[in-house]
């Protein structure tokens, strides 16, 4: 990909912008200064029209040439299908949060995807997969505080508020600054009429 983009830098001045275009535009979203979210597709939206530009370019410069014509456009046809059989794959994906945190945490587990899966598990009632997606979460990362605060919150949905308050309050140490864990301690408190909590 270099070499065919430093080939277009040297033969179409026109397109020198456009292929800078993407690199300077993803350069932010690089974690030079971290993010919250690592990945997200957002992120190629601005590069995206570079390299739609460029390939307009490239595209009526090849067009010019009569004998690439038919070539061209059975290469768009293809391309074309390709993307909509992707479109088609990404929007049963992105149907709702269950489609999506399912397919997330099954194609790459990490501690935040599978503390959303555990989460969508949890608001359907199926409290044993939503505990093992938890647990799965937790062991990937002990500090992650979500994943306990999720345990605290399934502690108390079985009734164990012991457990819950456990979890609750391994959360709160580990993030201090999250009000969450505190305000699922404050609700124990008040449910066990303990005021001095």
């Amino acid at each position: 990909i270099t070499l065919f983009a430093v080939m277009i830098y040297r033969k179409n001045p026109e397109l020198r912008f456009w292929i800078l275009w993407p690199i300077v535009t993803i350069i932010p979203n690089l974690q030079i200064v971290p993010l919250l979210a690592v990945m997200a597709d957002r992120y190629l939206y601005i590069p995206m029209v570079g390299l739609a530009v460029l390939i307009t370019g490239l595209w009526a410069k090849g067009s010019r040439n009569v004998g690439h014509r038919m070539a061209m456009r059975t290469s768009a046809l293809i391309i074309l299908v390709l993307l909509g059989l992707l479109n088609d794959h990404q929007t049963r994906i992105w149907q709702d949060n269950t489609t999506f945190w399912t397919a997330t945490a099954k194609r790459s587990p990490s501690p935040i995807s599978l503390a959303h899966y555990g989460s969508v598990l949890l608001d359907r009632g199926d409290l044993e997969e939503a505990g093992i997606a938890f647990t799965k979460s937790a062991d990937l990362n002990p500090d992650y505080p979500v994943s306990l605060m999720n345990l605290g919150i399934l502690e108390a949905r079985k009734g164990n508020k012991a457990g819950a308050r456990y979890y609750f309050k391994k959360a709160s140490e580990k993030d201090p600054s999250w009000g969450m864990p505190f305000a699922f301690l404050g609700r124990l408190a008040l449910e066990e009429k303990d005021f001095s909590e």
